[in-house]
């Protein structure tokens, strides 16, 4: 239970012998309630005999009370107390009695249910006092139940009546004075009357007011604060035994969930919110963490061949959160492969180059989420068919005679260089190694 005081301010009065109109309670002063301040507009009634009480109806707007607290008025207030400050003055220099003012509950005739009778607190009621006609009196009448209503106490009876009589808009305040004598007259005026309520307000109920989660994406930053309401603050969350967030993702005691998803998938998770006197309320949460694109591959080579070029790599560090399902090799200016399996080879051979041609080529990885970033181009290569020596034997030569053969080769790149890599040519033949002719004039 949550004790808050209100105030409920008689908003319009009336007197309620004649036909007066009811009297908007604003334009009845000026200045602060309860001081000696100018009346604009004052709601008076004059009385010309002995022991007189002439009563004024009050109107109190308790609806928006009502609406404002959420309270059922009257049915939960607490404790209440009610204040008037009634001036007034008399018109003559006659001996009056102290006045008596009272609550009445008034349909609009007649003089109502006595509630309740207060003497002045400017003297005892009954005692005999001298009044001056210039002189402006103020007279405070005040009640509080001082406890529970309900009970059973005389004041909490009094108050439970004065508070009906509000609900039904027939509480009345009455002012009277008694005189010595019959030749003069009094008048006064009301200031305000206030009810002052104190209501117990049950808190609301815990509750816990996030009831989904915005998705992860594998990898990236998430951050999400959970939401409660009802119960004292401070609200400390924490995760039922037994669950648990995703991995890389934590839930702070102010409930918040922080930090990088570093697992794919749906997660299904209890938090539970505590507030100051120990209330709990749970919730079951759900967090999708997405997959991505995987990273880019690493120590990307290649080492070129015949029309072709073998491509090798390492798998990225991150898989995105989904197996890799597949590599693409990507060759400029030409030249692809996709390398398949479970889980795919980090090697394969782009087939179909064109020797003589330098490439560089690049590798993607695919998941499920897609196709990660390529990684960075390899060294060029330049494939080339296999040198291949095609003279097997060389014609006879005659000692004395000029001699010269050529020497031919296939495959290779660019331009050949010859050597004699085992035994020696005969005495006066050479090799050129630019050309691969063998000539010269054999000596013994």
């Amino acid at each position: 239970m949550a004790p808050q005081t209100f105030v409920i301010r008689a908003n319009t009065m009336r007197a309620t012998s004649g036909t007066p109109a009811w009297t908007n309670q604003a334009n009845l002063g000026a200045g602060t309630p309860g001081v000696n301040a100018a009346v604009t507009n004052p709601l008076t009634w004059p009385s010309n005999g002995g022991n007189q009480a002439t009563e004024i109806l009050c109107r109190f707007d308790t609806t928006a009370l009502a609406n404002a607290t959420a309270l059922i008025f009257p049915n939960n207030i607490a404790q209440a107390a009610i204040e008037a400050r009634i001036r007034w003055r008399v018109n003559d220099t006659s001996r009056f009695q102290v006045p008596s003012v009272g609550f009445h509950r008034d349909p609009g005739s007649g003089a109502g249910t006595l509630l309740g009778v207060f003497s002045s607190q400017i003297g005892t009621a009954g005692q005999n006092m001298t009044l001056s006609t210039t002189a402006q009196y103020q007279t405070i009448l005040r009640h509080s139940g001082g406890q529970p209503l309900g009970t059973g106490n005389a004041g909490g009876a009094f108050m439970g009546n004065i508070l009906d009589a509000i609900r039904a808009n027939q509480l009345a305040l009455r002012f009277g004075i008694n005189r010595t004598n019959q030749g003069g007259s009094y008048m006064a005026y009301v200031e305000f009357v206030d009810l002052h309520v104190t209501a117990d307000i049950p808190a609301p109920a815990l509750t816990v007011d996030t009831h989904s989660l915005p998705g992860a994406d594998y990898g990236s930053p998430y951050q999400t604060q959970l939401a409660a309401s009802g119960g004292p603050t401070p609200h400390t969350w924490s995760l039922q035994p037994g669950t648990a967030l995703p991995v890389g993702l934590e839930l702070t005691n102010t409930g918040l969930i922080q930090g990088v998803a570093m697992a794919a998938g749906t997660f299904t998770f209890t938090v539970q919110v505590q507030d100051s006197l120990g209330n709990t309320a749970t919730q079951e949460l759900t967090i999708n963490v997405a997959a991505v694109a995987p990273g880019a591959p690493t120590a990307v080579s290649a080492v070129g061949g015949d029309g072709q070029a073998v491509v090798s790599w390492t798998a990225p560090a991150s898989n995105g959160g989904a197996p890799i399902t597949s590599y693409v090799i990507t060759g400029t200016p030409g030249g692809s492969l996709t390398v398949s399996g479970t889980p795919p080879a980090t090697t394969g051979t782009v087939q179909g180059l064109t020797n003589g041609t330098s490439y560089t080529f690049t590798v993607a990885a695919v998941n499920s989420a897609g196709t990660g970033p390529a990684s960075s181009p390899t060294t060029a290569v330049i494939p080339q068919a296999t040198l291949t020596i095609l003279t097997t034997s060389l014609a006879p030569a005659t000692i004395g005679a000029a001699y010269e053969a050529t020497l031919n080769a296939s495959g290779g790149v660019g331009a050949r260089t010859w050597t004699i890599t085992a035994g020696n040519l005969p005495a006066g033949l050479t090799l050129n190694e630019s050309t691969g002719v063998i000539s010269g004039t054999p000596t013994p």
